[in-house]
């Protein structure tokens, strides 16, 4: 007997049914969930760029990657206060990077080095010294007798003087290296200058001073450098680049 044209029609639908029921069933081939998307590619990490002073490196800007220690940036750095409303340092990300850098010939013929061409140089605090300035940013260059000690010790010496004679003195790190070749040894630490016109607090600050011993051995080149604690880890990447341009004569 001929069965009816709708009972053809729907024994077909449920064989496409089964079969496709039979396809759905089968696991990927790459045996993970057919209903998860895809992992997204995973970014490669940045290429870490090191910083120069003492550590022998090119430093690089504010983006490339994360900081390399050096004389100027100790492994042990204080993170930035995140609430703190004082000056936020001249706006550091607008500076680091593109900053054009020019020799200074120290005119009693000891040294020179790289300055920030749009800083200031002024006469700095000691006999012949130089200060270059931004705003609250501040490097000076000095050269001082070393009265027969070596950059370590002048570093550990400064650091006695410090803690009973500035404000809110706390050391950092010293730590030991070179400057092109040169035995040299800084001191960083936090201190207070002045007072924040919000929170009635002093201000706070983070200097590095930097000790570079001559090849006879009696004489020292001091670098300082200073800005607001909220901004000193980016604006040291500037001072490694001052810092690799020391060079005695």
């Amino acid at each position: 007997m001929t069965k009816p044209k709708f009972w053809i029609t729907f024994m077909m639908i449920i064989s496409l049914g089964l079969a496709a029921a039979a396809c759905s069933s089968q696991p990927p081939a790459s045996g993970g969930n057919p209903a998860a998307p895809a992992a997204p590619a995973q970014p490669s990490a940045p290429e870490s760029k090191p910083a120069t002073g003492g550590e022998g490196g090119e430093g690089g800007g504010a983006n490339e990657g994360p900081r390399t220690n050096s004389l100027t940036y100790p492994a042990n750095l204080p993170a930035a206060p995140s609430s703190e409303s004082e000056n936020n340092g001249n706006g550091a990300d607008s500076q680091i990077g593109e900053e054009l850098m020019v020799k200074y010939e120290d005119p009693q013929g000891n040294y020179s080095v790289l300055f920030v061409d749009s800083w200031v140089q002024e006469p700095g605090d000691q006999p012949d010294s130089i200060r270059s300035i931004y705003g609250d940013w501040t490097t000076e260059v000095a050269v001082i007798p070393s009265d027969g000690k070596t950059a370590q010790q002048m570093a550990e010496a400064l650091d006695a003087s410090l803690s009973g004679s500035i404000t809110g003195y706390l050391k950092i790190a010293i730590q030991s290296g070179d400057v092109n070749g040169m035995p040299a040894a800084s001191l960083t630490y936090q201190y207070e200058s002045g007072t924040n016109p919000v929170t009635g607090k002093g201000l706070s600050f983070i200097a590095t001073q930097v000790l570079i011993e001559n090849q006879t051995g009696d004489k020292i080149a001091r670098l300082t450098f200073s800005t607001p604690a909220s901004v000193y880890g980016d604006v040291s990447e500037i001072f490694d680049k001052i810092l690799a341009g020391y060079v005695w004569k």
